[in-house]
């Protein structure tokens, strides 16, 4: 079984692999177009950087297994491996609750002008009423996407006696002493949170856009921890100045590269990063210490298993 790795890893996933005698190559240097021609592997291993196509494919003809380390599959064309044959494993469970404890920290520092009022202080400002903040007691908490990341959300959320309601449209029977399950439109309604951990997809693609906006009851907070383009973020700025957003919380974005980001893009970016009620984290969710070491993990368990079938 040969194993080849395409992005960067820790020491700690390649000692182990050396411990447990698999034959593996690391190649977390080389770009798309070098790793078309270096192709000869049973198993694949990687995060997200490189885009597997049926271009991608057609080169690595021997191909049987590609294991995702983390969460997010948008750069993996499923139906491609589906034709092929080839099985896609996912390590998404190890990250979830980094994912959770990023988005608990987001949203109470957002009801609570944490980091606005931090800023003041070292500026020399003591300022308190204008950073009066917002209790989660008793607020309505929506998730959108009840998988590994949001059902651990809804389980640090439990403590903080808010009310959580959660969609999935591919999962259901999962309501329980601390969560509704809920249509999308009963959430809209009542939500005063409203929180995405969904994959990106065709269908949630721009899924909080001008048509989602229409059927919110009353102003929200808005977290992101899935990907940016599940978000239409030219929306965001008008929302903010109608009061309709009551601020907004996004560790993702539709553009992640900054040094190739569209003007357009920057411009708008540039119009957020104004507002106090806006928060921001570059893709650090499930960008823990411990997640790295559960993925690994997870990584080595998998191919343990894969290896009983050679």
């Amino acid at each position: 079984m040969r194993i080849a790795i395409i992005d960067f890893f820790e020491d700690y996933l390649l000692n182990q692999l050396k411990l447990n005698h698999f034959n593996f190559d690391y190649f977390p240097e080389k770009q798309r177009i070098d790793l078309l021609y270096v192709n000869n592997y049973d198993v694949l291993i990687l995060k997200s950087k490189t885009r597997i196509d049926e271009e991608f494919l057609n080169y690595w003809k021997s191909l049987k297994y590609i294991i995702r380390a983390g969460a997010g599959i948008d750069h993996i064309d499923t139906d491609a491996l589906y034709h092929r044959d080839i099985a896609l494993i996912t390590t998404n469970e190890g990250n979830a609750n980094a994912v959770a404890e990023h988005a608990m920290g987001l949203l109470l520092a957002l009801l609570n002008n944490i980091l606005k009022a931090n800023q003041e202080v070292k500026n020399f400002q003591w300022i308190r009423e204008a950073n009066r903040g917002f209790e989660l007691e008793g607020k309505t908490v929506g998730i959108i996407g009840y998988g590994n990341t949001g059902s651990a959300f809804a389980k640090k959320l439990k403590s903080f006696d808010c009310k959580i309601l959660a969609y999935d449209k591919y999962k259901s029977g999962f309501s329980n002493e601390y969560v509704t399950e809920s249509d999308l439109f009963t959430l809209q309604q009542n939500s005063d949170i409203i929180s995405f951990h969904v994959p990106l997809t065709s269908e949630t693609y721009y899924y909080f856009d001008e048509h989602f906006v229409k059927q919110l009851k009353k102003p929200i907070w808005l977290l992101n921890l899935s990907r940016g383009q599940v978000i239409k973020t030219d929306i965001l700025p008008s929302l903010l100045e109608q009061n309709k957003l009551l601020g907004c919380a996004l560790d993702v974005l539709e553009y992640e590269n900054f040094k190739d980001i569209p003007p357009d893009y920057k411009i708008l970016l540039k119009k957020l990063f104004a507002y106090d009620n806006c928060i921001f984290t570059p893709h650090i969710g499930g960008w823990s210490f411990e997640s790295a070491l559960k993925i690994n993990n997870l990584i080595i368990s998998n191919l343990q298993k894969i290896k009983n079938k050679f």
